[in-house]
């Protein structure tokens, strides 16, 4: 059971009745989200391309990767995370 007393174990900020709680337990329990710093998971926030980068990344098995010398996006060096 990931919940207690009605909230998401691990985010304080995700109640059982959520109506993505399913989705969020999934995420959460295969590591493809881990959520913020503060134990939180923001339910509600935007999701940020840089986030979802790392989602589809954790998805495919979290594979080698060699980055590009030159990165193919003007506001993404080669050395962002």
């Amino acid at each position: 059971d990931l919940t207690v007393n009605g909230w998401l174990l691990g985010f304080g900020d995700v109640a059982t009745g959520n109506q993505f709680i399913n989705e969020i337990t999934w995420l959460a329990s295969t590591g493809i989200s881990t959520g913020y710093p503060d134990g939180t998971f923001r339910p509600l926030a935007s999701v940020n391309r840089d986030a979802m980068a790392a989602f589809l990344y954790r998805f495919a098995g979290s594979p080698a990767f060699t980055p590009p010398g030159v990165s193919p996006f003007r506001d993404v060096p080669t050395t962002s995370q």
